[in-house]
């Protein structure tokens, strides 16, 4: 029994090892001519060419619309952009005339600062000096006049100032000379302050006659801050 159902085993696997033709299929075969078969690879061929074509087609019409509506945009701007310098060159010659009208107030308003660099103050200078001489001596006159030494005259062994100011003042007890000097000279923007005449009145009383070099410590320069 084993012998016989060894050889029936052995003869079924063959059996199944064997392909048949039904496992496989049916083979096929084109009949048609061989121009029949060109003719039909020449209209795939065309089509992918006509799909290919078309493509191309939209991508540049597309661009173009595209490049069309990108410069109208910017034509656009462009006219815009135009009229608002038209606007503004006819608003500028609205103004035409009152630009030159204005840079001549900008000039005589700095010409004027520049000449107000050497301005004193004189009123405040008076009421200084009044304030810091002796009790003793009442201030008479004030006398400014151009420094001697800017045109090489003049004592000079004398500081040079920018105006030379001569006092008159009188007092009813001897003048101290020393702390009248020493108050002149603590006024700011005065220098080298002399004593030239002290002599007796006819009220008797002392004349005392002096001078003092202004310098240009004492120039206000209130203007000089519209030139920023």
């Amino acid at each position: 029994m084993t012998a016989v159902a060894e050889r029936t085993q052995e003869r079924g696997a063959r059996q199944k090892a064997v392909p048949t033709l039904l496992g496989q299929g049916l083979p096929q075969v084109n009949l048609l001519p061989e121009n029949v078969r060109a003719v039909q690879r020449l209209r795939e061929v065309r089509g992918w060419f006509g799909l290919a074509v078309l493509v191309a087609l939209v991508l540049v019409v597309g661009g173009w619309l595209i490049g069309t509506l990108v410069v109208g945009a910017a034509q656009d701007e462009l006219v815009a952009e135009q009229d608002r310098t038209g606007q503004l060159l006819a608003e500028k010659q609205q103004y035409a005339e009152v630009t030159p009208v204005l840079t001549e107030i900008q000039r005589m308003g700095a010409a004027t600062v520049v000449a107000s660099g050497g301005e004193v103050l004189w009123s405040d200078y008076v009421g200084a000096v009044a304030a810091v001489l002796p009790p003793e001596v009442a201030l008479k006159t004030l006398v400014t006049a151009a420094d001697p030494s800017v045109e090489g005259e003049g004592d000079p062994l004398v500081t040079p100032g920018v105006v030379q100011l001569t006092f008159t003042g009188t007092s009813a007890a001897p003048v101290d000379v020393a702390s009248l000097l020493d108050a002149l000279d603590s006024v700011r923007g005065f220098d080298d302050p002399r004593v030239s005449v002290v002599q007796r009145n006819d009220e008797s009383g002392y004349d005392v006659t002096g001078t003092v070099q202004v310098t240009e410590a004492a120039f206000s320069l209130r203007l000089m801050g519209d030139l920023s």
